[in-house]
């Protein structure tokens, strides 16, 4: 048998069970490393999570940030206060409704993120070292597939 036979099949006949595994070890591998790369910035991952969501998006209501990052509104007002004493978040108020609140990212939070960014790429390389760019594409795009099709 040849070895792309090999590795197809052995992908075919993986439990789900072991597949669930195998995510659950890398997803803390992942989340573990990244909160030791982020503690000397003094930030967690859920916050820098939603640093990056406001960068990419713009203003949004805190339900939607709680939405985007996966975690309870509540959460949001807490990670929220401590970004705008970090002068990286701002708060405003909705022009469409007065009674709800905009985070924002502030320029200096925006800075922030740039600078951060290539420090935790940089620490997080060797975890995908010896991994063809075009597999970690592949991975990204499973990734983003799982969660489009979570919602219909």
């Amino acid at each position: 048998m040849s070895l792309f036979k090999k590795i197809t099949s052995a992908a075919r006949n993986r439990t789900t069970y072991t597949t669930g595994l195998l995510q659950a070890r890398a997803y803390k591998v992942l989340v573990e490393h990244t909160s030791v790369v982020l503690a000397p910035l003094g930030i967690s991952t859920t916050e820098w999570a939603m640093l990056g969501l406001l960068l990419e998006v713009g203003s949004m209501r805190p339900k939607q940030i709680a939405e985007g990052v996966g975690v309870e509104p509540p959460f949001v007002t807490v990670m929220a206060a401590h970004l705008k004493r970090s002068g990286w978040v701002a708060e405003m108020p909705d022009k469409k409704d007065s009674r709800a609140k905009l985070l924002s990212i502030t320029p200096k939070g925006a800075a922030f993120v740039k600078k951060a960014e290539i420090h935790v790429r940089n620490q997080m390389r060797r975890l995908v070292a010896g991994t063809a760019p075009s597999d970690l594409l592949g991975y990204l795009a499973v990734l983003e597939s799982i969660i489009k099709n979570s919602e219909k």
